[in-house]
């Protein structure tokens, strides 16, 4: 009973250890960082990279849309009803001229901004999987 006890102990502790490496290393930690151009943001949705944000106008309005990393600013102009736009999935500012009018798309769902009128908002789902 005794060594049943020790061997499961050495097992636990073996798969905290490769957890604690794993949430250390991150899932990209490895992989080469390119930092992308604004040009890149606007091409189409089939060319971007899997995790993507989308921002989809609910009725006409006014965006303007910068990376928080670096205050890159990723698009500035209008949107009619239905249409969308794609964006890394990096932590964005979201200014509308009625943030009522949008809402955010992330993995094929719709979260709404849960503000109205003219403001700036932050999102991140960088972290979420």
């Amino acid at each position: 009973m005794f060594k049943g006890g020790i061997a499961l102990a050495v097992v636990l502790g073996l798969l905290v250890i490769a957890w604690i490496v794993k949430s250390l290393a991150g899932p990209g930690a490895l992989a080469p960082s390119r930092s992308a151009p604004a040009a890149d943001v606007t091409e189409s949705a089939a060319s971007m990279p899997a995790a993507t944000v989308g921002i989809v106008a609910l009725d006409a309005v006014r965006i303007k849309v910068v990376r928080k990393s670096d205050g890159a600013q990723l698009f500035q102009g209008a949107l009619q009803s239905g249409e969308r736009q794609e964006y890394p999935n990096v932590p964005i500012y979201l200014t509308a001229s009625e943030l009522g009018a949008v809402e955010i798309d992330y993995k094929g769902r719709r979260y709404p901004t849960g503000h109205t009128g003219h403001d700036r908002i932050q999102f991140d789902f960088s972290n979420i999987r």
